[in-house]
């Protein structure tokens, strides 16, 4: 059961005198669950492309792409710009 229909059968049981204890547990797992999974993992910067993989770069600026793909958004540029 999910953290909406376990909402849902809180409401339904406020008017009855209590809820059951079941459904307060499961309810705090789903509403605890859901916050872990909805932390972003930090970032990671990429490694720092070594001079091998910059010369390959610069001879073949075709795979610029690749590059980014491994070493980060923008660094084939800024190496093919000579940043």
């Amino acid at each position: 059961m999910d953290a909406f229909a376990l909402d849902q059968a809180e409401e339904a049981f406020r008017g009855r005198g209590g809820i059951p204890r079941d459904v307060l547990d499961r309810r705090k797992a789903a509403h605890e669950a859901i916050g872990k999974t909805a932390v972003a993992p930090a970032p990671t910067t990429p490694a720092a492309p070594p001079d091998k993989a910059i010369k390959f770069l610069k001879a073949n600026p075709n795979k610029r792409d690749e590059f980014d793909a491994k070493y980060g958004e923008g660094a084939a540029m800024r190496i093919l710009r000579g940043e």
